[in-house]
């Protein structure tokens, strides 16, 4: 079984999005979450990507390009050619 190991920073919200990073995983490409990061297959740390979209894309995963990185979170945009797919 392949592994992850996720390291959330920050409030509640943020471990609230770390699960459902998890589930996504687990349910689309078979992961299973460690908190070892040496046994983990990807190791992902949480980050906010905030980005213009429809209130349709709320508690979604979607594709984004990521132009410029802040402290704490990213600034992003729609991955256009893969949005309009």
């Amino acid at each position: 079984m392949r592994r992850v190991h996720i390291k959330t920073l920050g409030c509640r919200v943020n471990e609230y999005d770390s699960g459902k990073m998890l589930e996504v995983l687990a349910a689309t490409e078979g992961y299973s979450a460690t908190d070892d990061p040496a046994e983990a297959d990807k190791s992902e740390c949480n980050r906010w990507v905030n980005f213009p979209g429809d209130a349709r894309l709320i508690d979604q995963f979607v594709e984004v390009d990521v132009p410029q990185a802040m402290q704490n979170s990213y600034r992003g945009r729609m991955a256009v050619d893969r949005a309009e797919a």
